[in-house]
């Protein structure tokens, strides 16, 4: 196989990686919202991570009371005695919807040190009614942590360039007859 060849080929497996890495980062999480404290109310929440650090919440369950706002957050820890304290507030719950958009990116959120919980109501926000833990990403951050974001367009922009650098040589590199 000639070097152009070769090199285009590099080019290639270069930006298929990078354009599967960008399509994985791309989608949303769904976590389930199991039922507190007998409460019968069920369902699941949406995350979306818009970009520029902020990230679209958005709440659906089933078996919530009719005329109630339930209040909602994102706390620290997990479901159970380790909930800790209220990290993101949420918009109230009200007709079993609710959609936020919070000052955080979803990676930050998937570090499995957080769960999103509801209230019975304002007046008895001591009684949980749901809860549900968003789970740790699969993919690990480097040891620097950071954002993939750069990385991923630096990956592409490179795969671009070698691809076209590829097509140069390859029309250059004379052909056997």
């Amino acid at each position: 196989m000639s070097r152009a060849r070769l090199f285009l080929v590099f080019a290639l497996v270069v930006l298929t990686l990078a354009s599967a890495a960008i399509t994985q980062a791309a989608g949303p999480i769904t976590v389930p919202l199991a039922a507190d404290n007998d409460s019968g109310e069920t369902g699941t929440a949406t995350f979306t991570d818009l970009g520029n650090g902020k990230t679209m919440v958005e709440v659906s369950i089933t078996g919530a009371p009719e005329g109630v706002a339930q209040p909602m957050h994102i706390h620290d820890g997990q479901c159970g005695p380790t909930l800790g304290k209220v990290a993101f507030p949420l918009t109230s719950l009200e007709g079993g919807k609710s959609s936020t958009t919070i000052d955080a990116d979803l990676a930050s959120l998937q570090t499995g040190n957080f769960a999103l919980n509801g209230h019975k109501s304002a007046a008895e926000v001591s009684v949980y009614v749901f809860c549900g833990n968003i789970p740790a990403a699969a993919a690990t951050l480097p040891a620097t942590g950071g954002d993939f974001t750069n990385g991923i367009v630096m990956i592409a922009i490179l795969g671009a360039l070698a691809l076209v650098t590829g097509f140069v040589l390859l029309r250059k590199t004379p052909r056997a007859q």
